[in-house]
C-alpha cells in the first residue's frame, strides 16, 4: 500500500549488480594490413574476431570489460549513446540536383567515391524521413560510375521541404577511434579499436530486456541495485530498460 510500501534493496556494503549480458570466448587477431581491415587507415589499432552466433543485431552492445564498445558511424555522432541524432548527419541539400536521395537510393559523388561495386557490402544507412524517424537500411547493391548506394524501400516518404540527412554505419572502413567495432556479416568477423589489448579483457554482449521488471506493479521501492547491459533492439522503446517501470 502507499504507506506500507514493499522495498527491494541491495545488500551492503557490496552493490548487487544484474546485467543482462553473456560473456563471448572470442580470439582477437591484430590486422596485418590495410586490405586486411576494409583498407581502413587506422589498420595498426585494429583487431577482429569470429562474430558470435548470439547477436541480435549490428546494434547488439558489446563490452571490452565493462566499458561499451559503439558501432562505427560517419560522421561521428557527438553522443554515441545518442547515436540517430540528424544534428550529426550528413546533410542532402534540398533539391539539389548532384547528391539525391529517394525512398531505395542515394547519390552523393562527395562520399561514394569508391571503385570496387562490393566496396559497400555489409554496410548499413540511416536516413531521416517523414514522420520524423531514422531508418537503418542495409546497403544492397553500389555503383561507382554513378556514385549510388541501393537498399530496400525506407518505409516511409523523404522530406521534400527541407535538407534531408543520413549516415554510414558499420563498415570496416569507418573504424577512426577507439571504442569503435562493426559486424561484418561479409566475412563474419567483428571488428574492433580496443582501448586495451583485447587479449587481456573479457568481453559480453547485451542479450537480455530489461534488469528488473515492475510493470503492473504499484508502491514498490527498488533501492541501491547497479543495473546493465539490458538491450532489446533499436525498435523496443518500452524494454533495454535497467528498470522497466510500472
Amino acid at each position: 500500500t502507499p504507506s506500507q510500501r514493499i522495498t527491494i534493496r541491495s545488500a551492503v556494503p557490496r552493490q548487487a549488480v544484474v546485467d543482462g549480458s553473456e560473456v563471448i570466448n572470442s580470439n582477437w587477431t591484430q590486422c596485418i594490413s590495410a586490405s586486411d581491415c576494409g583498407n581502413n587507415p587506422n589498420w595498426q589499432n585494429i583487431y577482429y574476431t569470429n562474430i558470435p552466433s548470439n547477436i541480435l543485431t549490428i546494434f547488439t552492445p558489446l563490452y571490452q570489460d565493462d566499458k561499451f564498445r559503439w558501432l562505427a558511424q560517419d560522421p561521428n555522432p557527438s553522443d554515441f549513446f545518442n547515436f540517430d541524432s540528424i544534428a550529426d548527419f550528413r546533410v542532402i541539400p534540398l533539391n539539389d540536383s548532384i547528391i539525391k536521395i529517394n525512398r531505395t537510393s542515394l547519390t552523393d559523388p562527395r562520399i561514394f567515391t569508391q571503385t570496387d561495386p562490393n566496396y559497400w557490402n555489409g554496410a548499413s544507412v540511416a536516413i531521416w524521413r517523414i514522420p520524423n524517424v531514422v531508418s537503418y537500411m542495409e546497403i544492397r547493391n553500389f555503383d561507382p560510375i554513378t556514385h549510388t548506394i541501393y537498399f530496400d524501400d525506407v518505409g516511409g516518404d523523404l522530406y521534400n521541404t527541407h535538407d534531408g540527412a543520413y549516415a554510414l554505419l558499420n563498415h570496416a572502413s569507418l573504424i577512426d577511434i577507439p571504442g569503435e567495432m562493426i559486424y561484418d556479416n561479409i566475412s563474419q568477423r567483428m571488428y574492433l579499436w580496443p582501448y586495451s589489448n583485447p587479449s587481456q579483457s573479457e568481453f559480453t554482449l547485451a542479450r537480455r530486456t530489461m534488469g528488473i521488471y515492475t510493470q503492473g506493479y504499484s508502491n514498490l521501492v527498488v533501492d541501491g541495485f547497479k543495473t546493465q547491459k539490458q538491450y532489446s533492439g533499436v525498435d523496443w522503446w518500452s524494454q533495454g530498460s535497467g528498470i522497466s517501470p510500472g
